[in-house]
């Protein structure tokens, strides 16, 4: 196992690998967990692993602001990402790859750590599936940003946990229209998504008239102060406060989401969100889990893009040979071409060679004398200008159509060397 020794400032709160031991708090807030393996008037030492290095990470004792010596945490937590699109960066296949991964480490917690402005709603349903299947662990959403579809996942989860900043809500269907604008969907595909977003809510014991309230224009939703809790009724009630009208969509910011009932605090980061789930301290486990999860969308766009290029290349490569056949029915028919203009040209020289013969065998059985001589030639350059302007234009077809069948045939080699480097 190699080791290294760092220098650097690490924020390894939650670092993949350790569960228990020493707990070194810097005055900055770092949290870094470990085992402690020097310590002088000067340094401190702190030996952790990630994955299968080891390092050891040297503090300045001045910039310590305390030290739990073998620190063992009330529970532990895995954290599954829910960064970016539904369907694109985030796929049901995906968290139930990462939800079994977890399971491998038996944590206390899955931890869906949520910023995402939601997706497509039939990976939606496909996520709210597997959550609703993983009963052996408790969920808990950690939420910077869940809207539309993700707020719908985030509300699967057993506990609600906001960033300061954190936002949730605002779960209109809708879809793209033939011109490109954006339309509300109808009424078949608002039942069947509202349906299934209710069986989420329930699993993760969330009152079904949140999402009424976050996917329904026309929706009216109160809150009633409980005991200690808040229950939500559907219309306005006397003694309760409004919290949706219609004409709105639900969206709940911060503090909003707690004094609804749906969050159950807000902290600022995982380590400190331990009290919202009833235990005081809690470490994460299985960090290859999120860097599975956050690997994922490239890994994804790269097989995406092989495809299209194999897709493309087929497409070439048919396009190639629909070339070589359209050639190869062009040669054919050149070669026809060729055989008539070939044919007439030989039928000319025979004719031409006939007449001359004709001529010379007159002339020949006659006197030699100078006026037959004359008439033999005259006879004969008679036949050259009748024969020889179409001799000479059959053999320039030809040639020409020779020149084209070359042409052809050259480029059906390329076109077979360009599916060999296809």
């Amino acid at each position: 196992m190699k080791t290294f020794v760092r220098c650097l400032v690490v924020a390894a709160a939650g670092v993949a690998g350790v569960a228990r031991g020493d707990v070194v708090i810097k005055s900055d807030g770092t949290r870094i967990e470990g085992k402690i393996v020097q310590e002088d008037a000067n340094v401190v030492v702190v030996q952790y692993n990630i994955g299968e290095i080891q390092i050891n990470e040297k503090v300045a004792q001045n910039k310590i602001k305390s030290i739990a010596r073998d620190a063992k945490p009330d529970a532990t937590y895995c954290v599954i990402p829910i960064h970016g699109e539904i369907g694109t960066a985030v796929k049901a296949a995906w968290v139930q790859k990462a939800l079994d991964q977890a399971r491998s480490h038996h944590p206390d917690y899955v931890v869906l750590d949520i910023d995402s402005p939601g997706g497509e709603i039939g990976e939606m349903h496909d996520i709210i599936d597997v959550l609703k299947a993983s009963d052996a662990v408790k969920m808990v959403a950690f939420v910077k940003r869940a809207i539309s579809a993700a707020g719908m996942i985030a509300l699967t989860c057993q506990t609600i946990v906001l960033k300061p900043e954190g936002e949730i809500g605002a779960a209109v269907p809708w879809h793209f229209a033939p011109d490109g604008s954006a339309q509300a969907a109808d009424a078949k595909f608002r039942a069947i998504m509202e349906a299934k977003c209710r069986q989420g809510a329930e699993h993760g014991g969330h009152s079904p008239l949140f999402v009424d309230a976050m996917v329904e224009m026309d929706s009216v939703v109160s809150k009633v102060q409980v005991g200690k809790g808040v229950q939500l009724v559907e219309g306005k009630r006397d003694g309760a406060t409004l919290l949706k009208k219609s004409g709105n969509i639900l969206m709940l910011q911060g503090k909003e989401a707690i004094d609804c009932g749906l969050a159950a605090g807000l902290a600022s980061d995982l380590p400190s969100a331990s009290t919202f789930v009833g235990v005081k301290t809690w470490a994460e486990v299985g960090g290859e889990v999120a860097a599975y999860m956050e690997k994922q969308p490239r890994i994804d766009r790269i097989h995406q893009e092989a495809q299209e290029k194999k897709i493309v290349q087929t497409m070439q490569k048919i396009t190639i040979l629909r070339g070589i056949e359209e050639d190869r029915a062009r040669l054919s028919m050149l070669q026809e071409q060729k055989k008539e203009v070939d044919a007439t040209l030989d039928g000319l020289v025979a004719d031409a060679q006939r007449e001359a013969d004709k001529v010379r065998s007159t002339f020949n059985n006659s006197t030699k004398d100078a006026t037959a001589q004359n008439l033999q030639s005259t006879g004969m350059s008679a036949i050259a200008r009748r024969y020889q302007p179409r001799i000479d234009a059959a053999k320039r077809e030809s040639d020409a159509i020779r020149q084209q069948m070359a042409d052809v045939t050259a480029h059906v080699d390329a076109l077979k060397k360009a599916i060999d480097e296809n």
